[in-house]
């Protein structure tokens, strides 16, 4: 064993002081299979290979003779219905003998002399704008749709290149009515696009209001720093801001304290007297009240206007639709990765689960059944259209039956002790008429009424 392990073949390590690199690649039917390797020391070594079988998606490789798409074309009920009346008459059939058929028909109807068929196949004649370029596209049964949108989309060399550019590829060669819509809802439900690209509508929530109404009901500071050290080792200060808010329509200084701050120009030009004169504090202190209470006024009026206008901007252009529990949802998640591009990178994880809102705007959900919940914002969310396994209605129809037969087992139960009393009336001779059955079951007799003698 050990002399097989230590001897050829075996790979070699790569040798990067010059030397090139070969590269042999060979398929077959099933198959696909490619080696590399270097001239080392005068002979050839192995440094690496790979090999991977071709799955029925990839069948394309190996080419559908004219007798398989011809099967697959009389097999497919609307096209066969077509080349049938086309093989059987020269001239287009009447609206009456259609009309009762499916929309693809009718679609292909409506065509009928841009359709033609060669070598026992229905191709259907497409021109450009100019119309000095004609090409023959292919009129695709049911059963080829999924191998040409995974080829052309999905597959390594589409590069999953959004709706257009897969449907031009698509146009150049293949037909069939509603082509469009198909690729659209393709791509809507493609994984990999899902997980990297953002919706084309964002979705977002209405914006919600939380005014306030007193002094320092909310509060919020402005720190600035660092600055140079101070006398008293200080290198922070809070910033008064003595500028005129735009929703108040006051400065905070006058909100607070019903003054304006003094500026450094104000001690350099002097200010205006109001020629006020009071004789004692408590007036003076009355008058800073009652001018306070109407700037306080004035400000929630202000910012209740304010903050009406800036709602209905921003919920203007909402795209809002809540979810319901059991909906299946990306979730936006940006991880970095150094190396990788931003627009490479899957920004959106999931499909995670909706297990419940825990208010208009906030969703639990939780990706896998062994995974713990997330509890997230609505608006780092966007509905999932692809495949995947609902483990959560799983498991809810799995709870429902675990219930439905616990609670059959205890009818089962409650029948056998019902049983047992009807039994235990026949044992002891209880009268037993007039006996009334009511719900569940249970067995009611009429009490022992004294007699006299």
């Amino acid at each position: 064993m050990k002399s097989k392990l230590s001897s050829p073949p075996i790979l070699a390590y790569p040798d990067p002081s010059g030397l090139e690199f070969i590269l042999d690649i060979d398929c077959s039917n099933s198959a696909l299979g490619a080696v590399i390797s270097q001239v080392q020391n005068g002979h050839e070594k192995v440094i690496a290979d790979d090999k991977s079988k071709v799955s029925n998606s990839n069948s394309w490789i190996n080419g559908l003779s004219d007798s398989e798409i011809k099967c697959a074309q009389r097999e497919d009920k609307n096209l066969a219905l077509i080349i049938n009346l086309m093989e059987n008459s020269d001239h287009k059939p009447t609206w009456h003998e259609i009309c009762s058929e499916s929309v693809v028909v009718k679609a292909l109807w409506s065509q009928w002399k841009r359709l033609e068929i060669r070598n026992n196949i229905l191709y259907r004649r497409w021109e450009d704008d100019t119309g000095k370029k004609i090409s023959w596209q292919l009129v695709v049964p049911d059963s080829f749709k999924t191998d040409i949108l995974t080829n052309l989309h999905d597959a390594v060399t589409a590069g999953h290149l959004g709706v257009n550019k897969p449907l031009g590829r698509i146009r150049e060669r293949f037909y069939w009515p509603g082509v469009g819509e198909n690729v659209k809802e393709w791509c809507r439900r493609c994984h990999q696009c899902g997980s990297r690209k953002r919706p084309p509508k964002t979705f977002k929530a209405p914006m919600k209001t939380y005014n306030v109404g007193a002094v320092m009901e909310r509060v919020a500071m402005d720190i600035m720093g660092p600055l140079p050290l101070s006398e008293r080792n200080n290198r922070y200060m809070m910033a008064y801001r003595s500028a005129e808010h735009d929703t108040t329509k006051y400065s905070p200084n006058v909100m607070l304290f019903g003054r304006d701050v003094r500026h450094p120009i104000d001690v350099l030009y002097g200010t205006v007297s109001n020629n006020e004169n009071f004789d004692n504090l408590p007036d003076y202190v009355m008058q800073i009240r009652t001018y306070l209470d109407n700037v306080h006024e004035f400000a929630r009026e202000n910012i209740n206007n304010a903050s009406d206008k800036q709602k209905w901007y921003y919920d203007y252009k909402v795209n809002f639709k809540p979810y319901s529990v059991g909906d299946a949802v990306w979730l936006h998640d940006p991880k970095r990765k150094v190396g990788i591009s931003p627009k490479l990178q899957c920004n959106w994880d999931g499909p995670y689960l909706i297990l419940n809102s825990i208010s208009d705007l906030v969703y639990r959900i939780q990706k896998l059944e062994s995974s713990k919940p997330r509890v997230v914002h609505y608006n780092r969310l966007k509905p999932y259209h692809g495949d995947f396994d609902n483990w959560l209605i799983k498991t809810v129809i799995q709870k429902d039956t675990e219930s439905h037969a616990t609670a059959i087992e205890e009818n089962n139960i409650e029948s056998d002790i019902e049983l047992s009393v009807n039994e235990q009336c026949d044992m002891f001779n209880f009268p037993t008429d007039n006996i009334e059955y009511g719900r569940g079951h249970r067995v009611k007799r009429p009490p022992n009424r004294f007699v006299p003698d």
